[in-house]
């Protein structure tokens, strides 16, 4: 009986730890969503970056967001992204759009 109460109260403090440090976890996201191509525009990628933004914001995500960005707004995001990411941080990458454009 003693050791079924040990492997539980075990148990209960490994998963309260983890609890602990998930909480303390940097959780950063960066999201993109392109809609406005010169030759085939869409309609829901911006969206679906919105949406995305939302509900990572509720989970507890810092979201770094850009909607229609160039490649440099894109280069500029995807850099503070990665600038604020450290080693316990848990990253998250979101992307709506065309994959390539081409000509």
């Amino acid at each position: 009986m003693k050791n079924k109460i040990l492997i539980l109260f075990s148990a209960v403090v490994f998963l309260s730890a983890s609890n602990l440090a998930m909480a303390k976890q940097s959780k950063i996201a960066l999201v993109i969503g392109n809609s406005k191509y010169t030759d085939l525009p869409l309609k829901n990628p911006v969206n679906d970056a919105k949406d995305m933004k939302t509900a990572l914001e509720k989970a507890g995500f810092t979201v770094i967001y850009a909607t229609d960005a160039t490649i440099d707004k894109m280069d500029e995001a995807t850099n503070k992204f990665l600038n604020a990411l450290d080693r316990d941080s848990l990253g998250l990458f979101f992307y709506s759009g065309h994959g390539i454009q081409a000509g």
